[in-house]
């Protein structure tokens, strides 16, 4: 039965988001994926000691060099020391 009621709820939801223009595709991937996204994002901060900054500093060089910027400097050195490696400053 209870899956009878969430079945319910999601036709409703569904039927709703139709009405009113909301494009239901993208709902979908997000219900579906946003979990998994979630947990590997958690996974890279455990990684990264809570430093958010070296994802984008490490995306920011491999765009620019072709090779990855040390995590160990990015944390040590902070954002000035990454930003002076990749020619930033």
């Amino acid at each position: 039965m209870f899956g009878v009621v969430i079945m319910l709820i999601a036709g409703i939801v569904g039927f709703c988001m139709e009405r009113w223009g909301f494009p239901v595709a993208p709902t979908i991937l997000g219900v579906v994926l946003g979990t998994m996204l979630e947990e590997h994002f958690f996974s890279s901060l455990i990684k990264a000691d809570g430093n958010f900054l070296v994802s984008v500093l490490r995306a920011a060089d491999r765009r620019h060099t072709g090779r990855s910027l040390p995590v160990d400097l990015a944390v040590a050195g902070g954002a000035h020391a990454a930003a002076a490696l990749l020619g930033v400053i």
